[in-house]
């Protein structure tokens, strides 16, 4: 879906067009395939979360509890600052993975204590 086709969606629409976005995002990113338009469309998703307001980001906290573990990261990392606490736990606990999103997930772990990346 194109970014300017995103803007005519409800929050609800968007948080599930976010979940979908994050799903393949994962896939692409544990198979080591090039993922160029997968991270474009969920910025895409993700800065108009953020134009819309702090209400409309905190409609991803259902996915924190999302069965696929991308999904999880992916919302966890959005509402690191809305929901601190749980979207670190989650961002631990794909740490613990075996896979590029676990590297990931180490990577911004160690930005967050060395206070190198601040969320937004």
């Amino acid at each position: 879906m194109k970014s300017a086709n995103l803007i005519a969606l409800s929050d609800n629409e968007l948080i599930e067009e976010f979940r979908h976005a994050a799903r393949e995002l994962g896939e692409v990113v544990v198979n080591w395939m090039p993922g160029v338009r997968e991270t474009q469309r969920l910025f895409a998703i993700r800065n108009l979360l953020r134009q819309r307001g702090q209400q409309s980001r905190l409609k991803l906290m259902p996915l924190l509890d999302d069965k696929d573990p991308y999904v999880r990261y992916y919302a966890a990392h959005e509402l690191l600052a809305l929901a601190p606490q749980r979207s670190r736990s989650i961002i631990e606990e794909s740490a613990r993975g075996h896979d590029a999103i676990a590297g990931d997930a180490k990577g911004l772990i160690r930005d967050l204590d060395n206070s190198q990346y601040k969320p937004h």
